[in-house]
């Protein structure tokens, strides 16, 4: 209903030239068409031609000469107040997002895992370098949309995902490469150090529900190698999966780096397996426009440096 009250009263206006206001607003203040050209980087002549506009639509003079200014009339003084304060509001909201000392925001839509592997980096980067701006991270497990949704509707400024979105309008690029081992608990009543087929079979599994296919490729893989698992837990959260691992007797595939990552302050070891999962390659994904905003495009240089660290190791 509200939108629907704007467009009739935008409309109304449409035979009107919103830039008239402008005008009539620093002739005003001036009190001289002189004056009011110079500030707009016009000539006085294009002042008096809006000047005539504006009489005629409001049927008054609005402005008398008086010796060497303009003084208003009582339309024109009426008229001034009913802007005054939306007009200061609306350049004030103008003057916030040009100014280039404001603090920058961005959204980054990815999943916990990518967030923990990834965002601490950046966000130090920022730091280091000094920049104004601060990140919002959105879960993708909280949120299922499409890059493509995402990113049209700027949902987001950046996307990282285990797939590229290919457009004329966005860029995607890998910046990291993932390696799934076998964890279980260290106290496991039988298993060891390996994990084999004929081990497997005993074990029931924690399934680490992901919306990637390439995850998803990797499950079939290992059920075809290991045969069908028998699953006791599913999440789409890797540390919830860890979680239950070590308390439990279940056995799961977990990104390599992360099993690394809580080896110490988990319950858990890492398996040596027959089967190696295939490698998951993630992708930063944004719009090619956004780049030209130095403090976005600083961003993204530290999402290569990240790629560039990953594989110098």
């Amino acid at each position: 209903m509200e939108n629907r009250t704007l467009l009739d009263k935008v409309q109304k206006l449409r035979k009107f030239d919103l830039n008239l206001l402008v005008v009539f607003e620093v002739v005003y203040v001036c009190k001289s068409g002189v004056k009011a050209a110079q500030i707009l980087n016009v000539t006085p002549p294009a002042i008096s031609q809006s000047l005539v506009r504006l009489r005629n639509y409001f049927a008054d003079a609005l402005f008398v000469r008086q010796g060497s200014g303009l003084t208003p009339t009582t339309m024109a003084v009426n008229l001034h107040q009913q802007l005054q304060g939306a007009f200061e509001q609306l350049l004030n909201s103008l003057n916030y997002f040009s100014d280039e000392e404001t603090k920058k925001k961005f959204i980054i839509y990815c999943s916990p895992y990518s967030a923990i592997r990834i965002l601490p980096f950046i966000v130090k980067q920022i730091e280091l370098n000094g920049i104004r701006c601060e990140i919002t991270h959105i879960s993708s497990d909280a949120m299922i949309s499409s890059i493509d949704d995402v990113l049209t509707y700027r949902k987001a400024d950046i996307v990282l995902d285990t797939h590229p979105y290919y457009s004329f309008a966005t860029q995607s690029d890998p910046y990291l490469t993932d390696h799934a081992v076998a964890i279980c608990r260290k106290d496991h009543p039988r298993l060891g150090d390996t994990l084999s087929k004929e081990e497997m079979k005993k074990e029931k599994s924690t399934f680490l529900k992901i919306h990637s296919d390439m995850v998803k490729k990797n499950q079939i893989n290992i059920n075809d190698f290991f045969g069908e698992r028998e699953i006791n837990f599913s999440s789409s959260s890797v540390i919830s999966v860890a979680s239950v691992v070590e308390y439990t007797d279940g056995v799961s595939f977990i990104p390599e780096w992360f099993a690394h990552k809580i080896l110490k302050s988990f319950n858990i070891k890492i398996l040596t397996s027959d089967f190696t999962p295939q490698p998951v390659t993630s992708y930063i994904t944004y719009n090619k426009t956004s780049l030209r905003d130095k403090e976005f495009s600083d961003l993204i240089g530290f999402f290569q440096l990240y790629a560039a660290n990953e594989k110098a190791g």
